[in-house]
């Protein structure tokens, strides 16, 4: 084969190889958006595609000009000549010294106009004469219809969770659709529109209408005709929050431009934006009680926990965050909890004084009611200066009602005469009745007056005579006097009394009360003791068992009066018939009498009926929990009050065998 044949052949074969590449390339070109080729205008004519408006009517009086304004430039018109017959007239436009002259004919068409570089147009629609024989021109003045770009960006408000962002707020993390309206309002068509739209520094998420270029939204529209509108959107997120700036300094901005051209290929435009603000914080401060109804009942304490509390409640409190912004430095000041409860257990978690979405706070204390009472938790309140915003959130209050025996026991000092008067108060300021069993210990220096604590008591006081009164005499000369077997109703006080006639102003042990309620609820009580006459208060101490004494009054040495409320006792007529047993001297505590058995078997009858319904009610508790809490008070308020009737009835059926016993 010849060289010059090979070198034919391997310029065909790249010919070949090159005819997929060409057709690639060609088949791309077509494919390009019609964007990139060069727009050509269907209505580019200035004769035929003006879109003139109507300016106002003038009549040109002759020898008379006048002046108009048409988009911002003054003319002046003249009519210079006429023919009335054939309804034609010279007119005239003057601008800036420049001059253009045309007569013009009413009845034809063709001819009836005048256009100043198409901006100006005057059209002659009549000629007549007035009864002087003065003509005139009657004319239409026209202008050139102008685009005039409308472009609109909008936003709906958003609502997450509790927080209420609105049109001009944004919300850092979440999305916001961004809707675009694009409209021409103006009077004339406009041609090579562009709409490009800035959004700064939020992130785009979504665009379809639009195409990306250097950060920018763009979208080519090329014609739009007078009252044409368009619509699009697209779809932004708002950055995340550094958690150091302010958010009040971090605003966010979206902007838009719709430009194009007019007929004469002058330039315009239409813009508009949208502004952002940020929402402020939200916290949310939230506090609860478990159990809002409790009874007392028996528990203790041992290495530092409470034991076999069966009525507990937990109170809680909350802090969560339902904004977008971490708050830091929250100042946040809890409720003291009443000093008639005592904090079990606390559980805590967070921190108080950051509160993020992801990072909340809460502290729960268990709560042993220690007396009976309507109790109430005042309200958590959250402070927080926030970028030099001051933010206030509180919680609401919450009540807590106990419901037991609560008793107490008074003794008073009162000087009367040459002695004194020991005066002992014993009170049920619960809403559950209580048993009790009232002692007290007389030393032999303060000279007891014999008889005095057994008439202390009124007959209207004592109930069926069922009480076991007991003075007993030690060996030393000192007394021990006591009240077994009282039932205490709610809201019901007892009075005892008895005298002594110390030498000096007395020393004196307190007095003691052992008290027994429903739930299994019981504990002993001690009143004030007096040193050397002054009072010396003491209270019980829940957590060591012990009880404090305080500091020591000054002593009570009022003398009663007629009008004082405890009299002197008369002992003149005390008899052997007297329903007390004076017990004489003996070292040991004294055995109770029949009567007191009596009342002893029915305590124990109580207890049992008692723990019945407690392992009843806890059974059922446990299975169907805290919706029945409600019915199980009801229904031991109710087992309560029939109880107390079964132990009268039981009270005056054993009085009436010791009477028939007797009588035997």
């Amino acid at each position: 084969m010849k060289l010059q044949d090979m070198y034919i052949m391997k310029n065909a074969g790249l010919c070949i190889r090159a005819i997929p590449l060409l057709l690639l390339i060609a088949i791309f070109l077509s494919m390009m958006p019609l964007a990139m080729a060069s727009y050509v205008s269907p209505n580019s004519s200035l004769e035929t595609d003006t879109q003139w408006v109507s300016k106002e009517s003038l009549s040109l009086q002759w020898g008379k000009a006048q002046r108009v304004d048409i988009n911002g430039v003054t003319y002046t018109l003249r009519a210079d000549d006429f023919d009335v017959g054939m309804k034609a007239a010279s007119i005239s436009i003057e601008k800036e010294g420049e001059i253009i002259r045309e007569f013009l004919f009413a009845d034809l068409e063709s001819e009836s106009y005048l256009i100043w570089d198409y901006e100006f147009k005057v059209e002659l629609t009549d000629v007549t004469e007035d009864g002087s024989k003065t003509p005139s021109a009657s004319v239409t003045v026209y202008e050139r219809g102008l685009p005039e770009l409308k472009v609109a960006l909008s936003t709906e408000s958003q609502t997450f969770g509790v927080v209420s962002v609105s049109e001009t707020q944004y919300a850092p993390e979440e999305d916001r659709l961004i809707n675009v309206d694009v409209e021409n309002i103006g009077d004339a068509w406009a041609e090579n529109l562009l709409l490009t739209i800035d959004v700064g520094e939020v992130d785009l998420k979504s665009y379809k209408d639009f195409e990306l270029r250097d950060g920018v939204l763009k979208k080519r529209l090329e014609w739009m005709d007078k009252g044409e509108s368009q619509s699009y959107n697209f779809t932004v997120i708002f950055p995340e929050w550094d958690g150091v700036t302010s958010p009040y300094a971090i605003n966010y901005t979206i902007s838009a431009i719709l430009s194009g051209n007019d007929i004469k290929d002058e330039a315009c435009e239409g813009n508009a934006s949208l502004n952002f603000t940020c929402t402020d914080p939200v916290l949310k401060v939230v506090s609860f009680v478990s159990k809002e109804e409790l009874n007392m009942t028996p528990w203790y304490i041992e290495d530092v926990t409470v034991h076999d509390a069966w009525e507990t409640t937990t109170f809680r409190v909350d802090i969560y965050n339902q904004g977008f912004y971490t708050v830091n430095n929250l100042d946040v000041t809890f409720p003291e909890i009443p000093n008639e409860f005592l904090v079990d257990n606390i559980f805590e978690s967070g921190n108080p004084q950051v509160i993020s979405k992801k990072d909340p706070y809460y502290i729960s204390k268990k709560l042993v009611p220690i007396r009976q009472g309507s109790f109430n938790i005042n309200t958590t309140v959250a402070k927080v200066n926030f970028f030099g915003k001051n933010f206030t959130w509180e919680s609401e209050s919450k009540a807590i009602n106990v419901h037991g025996a609560y008793v107490t026991l008074d003794k008073s000092l009162v000087q009367n005469g040459s002695g004194y008067d020991v005066v002992l108060t014993l009170k049920d300021d619960g809403d559950r009745a209580a048993w009790v069993n009232i002692k007290d210990y007389v030393p032999s220096v303060v000279n007891y007056v014999e008889g005095s604590f057994e008439k202390s008591l009124p007959d209207s006081n004592r109930t069926l005579s069922d009480w076991d009164l007991t003075a007993t005499i030690s060996s030393d000369g000192s007394h021990s006097i006591g009240v077994q077997g009282v039932l205490l109703s709610p809201g019901e006080s007892l009075d005892f009394s008895y005298r002594i006639e110390p030498d000096e102003a007395p020393d004196l042990p307190y007095a003691e009360c052992d008290f027994k309620s429903l739930e299994g609820y019981k504990g002993t009580i001690r009143s004030a003791f007096f040193v050397a006459g002054a009072r010396v208060e003491q209270n019980y101490d829940v957590v060591t068992g012990e009880w404090i004494a305080g500091q020591a009054s000054a002593p009570e040495a009022t003398d009663i009066t007629e009008e004082t409320a405890y009299s002197p006792t008369d002992f003149s007529n005390t008899s052997e018939d007297d329903p007390f047993e004076i017990i004489s001297v003996e070292e040991s505590t004294p055995e109770p009498s029949f009567f007191g058995s009596v009342l002893e078997k029915i305590s124990g009858m109580f207890d049992s009926v008692e723990s019945g319904l407690k392992s009843v009610f806890a059974g059922v508790n446990s299975t169907v929990g805290p919706a029945i809490s409600t019915v199980e008070s009801v229904a031991v308020d109710a087992v309560e009050n029939y109880l107390y009737i079964v132990i009268a009835v039981v009270a005056i059926g054993a009085f009436l065998i010791v009477v028939t016993l007797m009588q035997r």
